[in-house]
């Protein structure tokens, strides 16, 4: 009876400790992390209501997508009414009107590498975004993001979206890295249009265009963001030949020559227009595009509050003159055009205002057998003055055509000043020119902006 007891006693006692031993493990097995999903961040954007807009951007700029497949991160996605916000505030239409440099800027401040942070654990030490630049967040019935410095309460609206490589939490507002922030004031307005459609990356970092930058330092973006209307002509980077940091002076003089009085529409504009500094700009109205001063613009068909912005493809300058035409011409094109200097000193040529001269190199004098005649040491061997004058007057024509309007007019026959019938060819690719003694002469450089009116560079010498 008492082994049968005792029996049962250890019996009762292995049940015991069998189920405290499977209760542990069942413990340790409920609290065990669960297997990552299959699907990564860029799967979890595609798939996720309401994250449309934010799917298409990263779509839309590859090296953003291929940057969420190649390595783990916490992604902090706007969602649909949150880019709509975004992009209203702007005064832009659609985010891909925007510079792709700075929405990448603005998506990258979403992210934070390395990382699978779950909504509990954010808190001020979670730093490290791509930008270099930190988040801050406020714990509480709702979790705040940059609660001091965003415009409206951002607040995660559905968190802890677990992805293969990531965590994605939805959020309520576009988050605004410091770069943006200094803008913001000026949203809407030509000051901030200019700078947004303009954006740019330099050295890994991002920065205004030059553009902005003389506008800002000029002291203008008070005056651009008023209630006045302005025209910006906004050289795009590329085409801005002037150093951005400059005294405010200079900054104002460039600044000034880049900007209309009003509302303009450069479509409707008529011929001439006259920037803040005074100068005339030529405006060409060709198949439905713009040229000012013979270079694209661009209509950035953005609904300012107060005024237009265009992209040009040149920077405007005041006219120079013939010599400083002539030195742009040969630093560019590589031809040299020192006869034609010659010629005009040895004549007195006076060439007036409102012209359009056609200049040939110095090889097309040679190949017209003429630079002995025009270039000699000796009297006798010189060219006869009157006979100069003649063929210089061959490449002058009254009135001022840039490039773009020689090919608006198509084929023609002008005038020169001697009343030397020159014939102008058109194609949509080319154009040239011919006198009665010389055919199809081309063009090595175009459009620059002289004293004395439009100048071209051509390959032959145009003989009376």
């Amino acid at each position: 009876m008492k082994k049968t007891l005792h029996q049962a006693l250890v019996m009762c006692c292995s049940l015991v400790i069998t189920s405290a031993v499977l209760t542990g493990c069942n413990k340790d097995k409920e609290e065990a992390p669960p297997p990552r999903p299959t699907d990564d961040v860029v799967d979890i954007l595609a798939n996720t209501e309401g994250l449309d807009s934010l799917n298409d951007v990263v779509e839309n700029l590859g090296d953003l997508k291929s940057l969420l497949q190649s390595g783990n991160y916490t992604v902090f996605a706007p969602n649909n009414e949150a880019f709509e916000k975004f992009v209203a505030s702007t005064g832009f239409l659609s985010i891909y009107d925007i510079d792709p440099s700075y929405v990448q800027d603005v998506i990258l401040y979403h992210l934070i590498p390395n990382s699978l942070y779950n909504a509990n654990q954010l808190d001020s030490t979670v730093s490290g975004l791509l930008t270099l630049d930190k988040l801050t967040f406020t714990q509480g019935d709702s979790i705040l993001i940059n609660e001091a410095t965003q415009p409206n309460p951002t607040t995660i609206v559905s968190k802890d979206i677990q992805a293969a490589n990531g965590v994605v939490h939805v959020i309520n507002e576009v988050l605004l890295p410091p770069s943006l922030r200094q803008l913001r004031p000026y949203f809407g307005s030509v000051i901030g249009v200019t700078a947004l459609y303009l954006y740019r990356t330099q050295n890994s970092a991002y920065t205004l265009s030059p553009i902005t930058q003389v506008l800002f330092t000029a002291g203008l973006s008070e005056t651009l963001n008023g209630s006045d209307n302005y025209t910006v002509l906004a050289p795009l980077d590329a085409a801005s030949n002037f150093n951005p940091n400059t005294n405010p002076q200079v900054a104002a003089q460039i600044a000034n020559r880049h900007l209309l009085q009003g509302k303009v529409n450069l479509a409707e504009a008529g011929r001439i227009v006259t920037t803040l500094s005074k100068d005339t700009v030529y405006v060409t109205n060709y198949q439905g595009d713009v040229y000012l001063n013979g270079n694209y613009a661009v209509n950035t068909d953005v609904p300012a509050s107060n005024g237009n912005v265009y992209a040009l493809f040149a920077t405007l300058q005041p006219p120079v003159a013939l010599e400083n035409a002539i030195l742009e011409a040969e630093l560019v094109s590589g031809n040299t055009f020192n006869i034609f200097k010659t010629a005009l000193k040895e004549t007195g040529l006076q060439l007036g205002k409102g012209k359009t001269i056609f200049v040939p190199s110095d090889s097309a004098f040679a190949a017209a057998g003429l630079v002995p005649s025009i270039d000699s040491m000796t009297t006798t061997a010189r060219i006869d003055p009157a006979l100069l004058s003649n063929i210089l007057q061959t490449h002058v024509i009254n009135g001022l055509q840039f490039r773009v309007d020689i090919q608006a007019a198509g084929d023609q026959t002008v005038n020169a000043l001697n009343q030397t019938a020159l014939t102008f060819k058109v194609t949509p690719q080319s154009a040239t020119i011919s006198s009665p003694n010389t055919t199809d002469a081309g063009f090595v450089y175009t459009d620059v902006l002289s004293q004395h009116g439009a100048v071209h560079f051509i390959n032959k010498v145009l003989t009376p």
